[in-house]
C-alpha cells in the first residue's frame, strides 16, 4: 500500500508525473489560503515557456495505484534556478489565494437577513470557491438570529467572513477550491475517524501538545481538514514547556482529535514522503 511513490502535477495545459519535484503543501483550518511550494526538476519546455502567475495547478500524491489530490489553487509566483547539474523551476501558489486576499463585496442586506443569508452572499463573492459544509453555522441557524435593521457589506470578503465566524463561533478553510465551515472546538460529522497507527503508516511516536496531539505519517490524502482522527501508539513524547513537571493526562487510543492543520511533503526521488497532522483533543 505505502510503496511506489507516485505523483500528478497539472499545471499549463500538461501533465507531468515522471520528472523529479520536491513539495511542500501547508493547510490550515484558520480561513488563511492554503499554500504549496513545488519544484520540478529539469521540468519540460513547455511549461516554463507557458507558466504564469494566475495559472490553475493540481497536484496529486500517494502510491501507485492510490494517488490522490493534496492541492488545487493557483500560481502566486514562479521562479528559476540552477543547482548543478540540475535546472530547478520553483512554483509558489495557493488555494483560491486571489478569491481570499482580493475579493471585494459592496450589497445591502435589507432588515431580517440571518447570518446564513450574510454568509451565503459573502461566498457568492468568492469567485472561484464553492460552497461545501456549512455545520459551523448551525448555531446561528437554530436561534433564529436576524438583522433588526438593513446592513451594508462593504470592503473585502475575507474580513467579512472573520467577523462573522468570530460572532458566530465558527472557523472555515478554502480547501481545494471549497469552502467549509465547522463549529468551534467541534468536528465535522464526517463519520468514522481516521485511524492513525503504525499499521497505517504512523511514522515515529506522537507529539502531546496542551490542546491536543501531533503526528506524522507516510503520506496520505485522505486526511481532510476538520475530519476526525483517533491514535493507537503505545508512546508518546511531550511538546509543552514543563509540563513533563506536571501531572499529565495519559494518552487514550480511544481520545479523538479535530484535524486543525495539514502538511503534506516529499520528493519522489529521495528522503521522505509524509503527513503531518496538528490535531485538537475534542472533549466528549
Amino acid at each position: 500500500m505505502y510503496f511506489l511513490r507516485k505523483y500528478k502535477l497539472k499545471l499549463a495545459g500538461t501533465e507531468i508525473s515522471e520528472y523529479r519535484i520536491n513539495f511542500k503543501v501547508d493547510k490550515s483550518l484558520v480561513g488563511f489560503p492554503n499554500l504549496a511550494n513545488i519544484k520540478i526538476y529539469n521540468a519540460p519546455e513547455n511549461v516554463k515557456k507557458l507558466l504564469k502567475q494566475g495559472d490553475k495547478i493540481e497536484l496529486y500524491a500517494g502510491y501507485e495505484n492510490n494517488i490522490g489530490l493534496i492541492f488545487k489553487g493557483e500560481v502566486v509566483n514562479i521562479n528559476s534556478t540552477y543547482s548543478k547539474p540540475d535546472y530547478i523551476l520553483e512554483i509558489y501558489a495557493g488555494d483560491a489565494h486571489k478569491a481570499l486576499t482580493s475579493s471585494k463585496i459592496n450589497k445591502t442586506l435589507k432588515a431580517g437577513a440571518t447570518t446564513e443569508t450574510i454568509y451565503n452572499t459573502l461566498v457568492d463573492n468568492l469567485h472561484g470557491v464553492s460552497k461545501g459544509l456549512t455545520e459551523g453555522l448551525k448555531n446561528c441557524i437554530s436561534k433564529k438570529r436576524s438583522l433588526l435593521k438593513a446592513i451594508i457589506l462593504s470592503g473585502g470578503v475575507k474580513e467579512w467572513l472573520d467577523k462573522i465566524s468570530a460572532t458566530c463561533g465558527f472557523d472555515y478553510a478554502v480547501d481545494d477550491g471549497v469552502i467549509s465551515t465547522v463549529a468551534k472546538n467541534k468536528a465535522l460529522n464526517s463519520g468514522n475517524p481516521f485511524l492513525v497507527s503504525q499499521t497505517t503508516g504512523m511514522l515515529g511516536s506522537p507529539e502531546q501538545t496542551e490542546t491536543g496531539m501531533n503526528v506524522t505519517t507516510l503520506l496520505n490524502h485522505s486526511f481532510k481538514l476538520g475530519h476526525t482522527f483517533k491514535i493507537d501508539s503505545i508512546s508518546t513524547k511531550l511538546n509543552v514547556g514543563n509540563l513533563m513537571f506536571r501531572k499529565v493526562k495519559k494518552h487514550s487510543n480511544n481520545a479523538l482529535y479535530r484535524i486543525n492543520s495539514i502538511s503534506h511533503s516529499g520528493d519522489n526521488r529521495e528522503g521522505e514522503w509524509k503527513s503531518e497532522l496538528v490535531g485538537m483533543y475534542l472533549v466528549k
